[in-house]
């Protein structure tokens, strides 16, 4: 299954980027593999998995959290994603919105 996010910051949209691993690390450090500048997330904030048909996403222990919708994530606990309405959230101004592509 392939993945594309959305992000925004602020309620700006900064990028589209296309999840190709099985495992990608979303965060604001250099070993993040989706890089999002800004100081309101961690360094490596974000685990998100692909196993088979099913999505997870584990909080790497960020400092101002994740959340599925207004949910929170607990901290390195993978967490079943199987609700594509809601966005995710990473600290007070990242949101995310995931979707499936076309194969």
């Amino acid at each position: 299954m392939r993945l594309r996010l959305e992000i925004s910051v602020n309620g700006v949209k900064q990028k589209q980027a296309s999840l190709d691993k099985k495992k990608n690390v979303i965060g604001r450090g250099s070993h993040a593999d989706i890089r999002i500048i800004t100081e309101s997330i961690s360094r490596v904030h974000l685990a998100i998995e692909v196993e088979g048909q099913e999505i997870y996403l584990t909080d790497l222990g960020s400092s101002n959290g994740s959340f599925i919708g207004d949910e929170p994530l607990e901290a390195n606990k993978k967490t079943l994603f199987d609700t594509f309405f809601l966005p995710i959230k990473l600290g007070k101004e990242v949101f995310i919105l995931i979707e499936r592509c076309p194969i």
